[in-house]
């Protein structure tokens, strides 16, 4: 059964770029929202078992979107990668994983394959 990777960033090229980074992959199935509010309907909606996602973005950043998944009811513990051009912060907690962009594609790689084997 594959795993649910949900991509966020509001540029489309990102999106690509994480796409392509992941397509070695082929276990996981890939899915995109353009920002924190459409990742969140989507999550909503479907489960996922992994979110990647940007911090700056218009309508819900990640942050937030970070502290709505953690807050839920029904996805308090889903594994989140930040992929940001911001500063990474001092501490995260263990679910959490921060990568700064640029970033290098084995890394992104890596970090979903230790998630995602973590949550089997």
């Amino acid at each position: 059964m594959k795993k649910r990777v949900l991509i966020v960033d509001d540029f489309g090229s990102m999106r690509r770029m994480v796409r392509a980074a992941l397509k070695p992959l082929s276990y996981l199935e890939i899915h995109e929202a353009e920002h924190g509010l459409s990742a969140w309907n989507k999550l909503q909606s479907a489960p996922h078992d992994l979110l990647i996602s940007d911090i700056c973005m218009p309508h819900l950043d990640g942050w937030a979107l970070v502290q709505r998944v953690r807050e839920s009811e029904h996805h308090p513990a889903l594994p989140i990668i930040l992929v940001s051009a911001e500063p990474a912060p001092d501490m995260l907690p263990g679910s959490l994983r921060y990568l700064g962009k640029p970033f290098k594609p084995e890394l992104l790689r890596h970090a979903v394959a230790e998630f995602l084997y973590m949550a089997t």
